[in-house]
């Protein structure tokens, strides 16, 4: 299991575009940080370490929504080529 996601994420790396590579490490380092600042929260209940935390979800949350429009994009086209496809076979 953990070699094919390990393959999986190799494949995903090596076929994506620049864009894609920045926005997967933008994903990864704001996912550490919301973890870490969770915490502080957590702990300190500091109403600056929630500031904080609300200006970093602003800026992360773009690299989210573009993961979620590309996979159903990705979904969108991947049903249009099966409806395609399946058309085909009738008309044959």
């Amino acid at each position: 299991m953990a070699y094919r996601f390990q393959r999986m994420l190799e494949l995903t790396w090596l076929r994506s575009t620049l864009l894609e590579k920045v926005m997967i490490v933008w994903g990864v380092i704001g996912t550490a940080l919301m973890f870490v600042i969770a915490v502080a929260v957590w702990v300190t209940g500091s109403q600056w370490v929630m500031n904080v935390a609300a200006v970093l979800i602003a800026l992360y949350a773009p690299a989210g929504f573009y993961w979620i429009y590309k996979d159903g994009l990705a979904r969108l086209k991947r049903a249009d080529r099966r409806q395609r496809t399946a058309t085909e076979v009738k008309s044959e």
